[in-house]
């Protein structure tokens, strides 16, 4: 038990220039940091609304309707937009399953750059 009190004291004795004064401001600045984390959580996930909403536009709708009507080429206020074929995907983290994707991914492009070849 007396090792116990040793180390309260110790601890204790670090507090001895705290004032309330100090403790409100530091408690204050705590409080405040944590609001601004709160402010940019909110904002990264409009952003990241933001960014789907965008991409349903360009990868899904805008598209539909341009092969819909016969268009693969418009150009809107500058913007110009055109049909391609477009391909995304994620690498696994795990390093094994990564080396996997990476040797199906090689032996893929080997296959089709063979046949293209032909």
């Amino acid at each position: 038990m007396s090792d116990v009190w040793k180390e309260i004291t110790a601890d204790a004795s670090a507090f001895e220039g705290l004032t309330k004064e100090a403790g409100k401001e530091l408690s204050g600045l705590i409080r405040t940091v944590n609001g601004i984390n709160k402010e940019i959580y909110g904002f990264e996930s409009h952003l990241s609304e933001l960014k789907k909403s965008r991409d349903r536009y360009l990868f899904d709708l805008i598209p539909s309707q341009m092969r819909e009507i016969g268009l693969d080429k418009v150009e809107v206020d500058g913007n110009k937009i055109s049909l391609s074929t477009f391909v995304s995907g994620t690498m696994p983290k795990d390093p094994l399953q990564k080396a996997a994707a990476l040797q199906h991914l090689t032996i893929s492009v080997v296959l089709i750059l063979s046949r293209m070849m032909l």
